[in-house]
């Protein structure tokens, strides 16, 4: 974490502990103890937590792979080898087809035959009624989670296996449990699916065998930095856009769950029929297809599919313009992009509130109040002052009985 000397100072606290020369000093902050100074060289330091040591320098070779290794980590380039890499975008520009609605058709990107996949329907049932014991416990999370899947097959995003394909080889069962989120404005419960669950006795999952696929979006670090650059800011979120992406029909048994509302119904198999969430290229998948309906765009809508492609981390949008003018036409280029493919984006939010005046608003829910703070990429933003914030710091109250950790808190400017 980078901090300036605006918010550094502020941050010490009084305590501090030198033991002398050879060691480095503790200082209390209000985010906690941090350690800073020199060691001798090649002294063996005991910390405090028992079971690690560490020697104070190594070798400026060892520093130098260890620097390399974080870089490698940070880019994503652990994930896959290179020809790997090429397998994945060449399964997808291969495969890749329009469906009815306009939205995309994709594949799987497959590694292995699912052939190779074992017994997995025993261990989704098993989790299921570990889920529904939970369920039990809290009716508010069980009425959640049926709501959750009530809309999952009335939006076509799951369907019923018709009888007589229960029994389709090869077929992998995904199981699932929910995650509440309290603070959601929109979806207070995401249910997950654990499609790295292992399957008996090939002890192989569906990531096993699937293509994760390369990272192709920017960094949190340097969409931010553009995001500063605009005078006029502009962000907003896709609706469900996973969901928004059709998997190929002859591949959904691979996406097969376990379901029932009642304890006493039976348990019925369902097949998800979208990207799904849990699934190791979902992301990659996600973010491909997005690309690409900017990309298919870019002779017509040059500034909107500029935007597209360097704006979103994910499924966030963290664009802006020059001017007023500008801004209202970037909204409405690139909702027009998106909404071809199925991609409705929701969540406006801007540092101007007249980028929202005299404009169609075309997808609901749609969330402007210069007045409500908004999150940015997990960061609290408050549109009226363009200010970001933290919300997460927490820090006891120094002995002199004052704490400047509110005001930190309220004063961080980013960038």
């Amino acid at each position: 974490m980078i901090l300036g000397a605006s918010i550094f100072w502020p941050a010490l606290l009084q305590n501090q502990i030198s033991a002398d020369s050879y060691f480095p000093t503790l200082q209390e902050t209000i985010f906690g103890w941090i350690v800073g100074g020199c060691c001798t060289e090649n002294l063996e330091v005991s910390p405090i937590v028992p079971t690690l040591t560490f020697t104070a320098f190594e070798k400026q070779s060892v520093i130098d792979a260890n620097l390399q290794k974080f870089w490698e980590i940070e880019d994503g380039d652990f994930q896959e080898s290179r020809s790997e890499v090429s397998s994945c975008e060449k399964i997808f520009c291969e495969t890749l087809r329009d469906a009815e609605d306009g939205k995309f058709i994709v594949q799987l990107p497959l590694k292995e035959h699912p052939i190779v996949l074992g017994n997995s329907k025993s261990i989704a049932l098993k989790k299921l009624f570990d889920l529904e014991r939970k369920l039990d416990q809290n009716e508010k999370f069980r009425t959640l989670y049926s709501d959750f899947m009530r809309e999952y097959i009335s939006l076509n995003h799951m369907s019923l296996v018709p009888e007589g394909e229960e029994d389709t080889n090869p077929a992998y069962y995904i199981p699932h449990l929910g995650v509440l989120r309290e603070g959601s404005l929109t979806t207070k419960l995401r249910v997950v699916f654990n499609a790295s669950s292992k399957t008996s006795p090939n002890n192989k999952s569906l990531n096993d065998i699937l293509h994760v696929g390369p990272t192709i979006q920017d960094t949190l670090f340097e969409i931010l930095l553009r995001f500063r650059e605009y005078p006029v800011a502009l962000t907003a979120d896709i609706t469900k856009m996973y969901r928004q992406i059709w998997i190929d029909e002859a591949q959904r048994d691979l996406q097969r769950i376990l379901w029932r509302e009642k304890r006493s119904d039976p348990v019925k198999i369902h097949r998800l029929n979208t990207v799904t969430y849990g699934t190791g290229p979902a992301p990659f998948l996600a973010i491909r297809s997005l690309n690409e309906a900017a990309l298919q765009q870019k002779h017509r809508y040059a500034a909107a599919s500029k935007s597209i492609l360097s704006s979103f981390y994910v499924d966030d949008y963290l664009g802006g313009a020059e001017t007023i003018k500008e801004a209202i036409q970037l909204k409405n280029d690139v909702e027009e992009i998106l909404l071809q493919r199925g991609f409705p984006l929701r969540k406006w939010a801007s540092n101007e509130k007249n980028v929202f005046q005299n404009t169609s608003i075309r997808t609901e829910p749609f969330y402007f109040n210069e007045e409500t703070d908004v999150k940015v990429l997990g960061i609290g933003w408050i549109p009226k002052t363009d200010q970001f914030f933290f919300k997460t710091v927490n820090s006891p109250t120094p002995k002199n009985g004052y704490s400047k950790k509110n005001d930190i808190i309220r004063n961080v400017k980013t960038f």
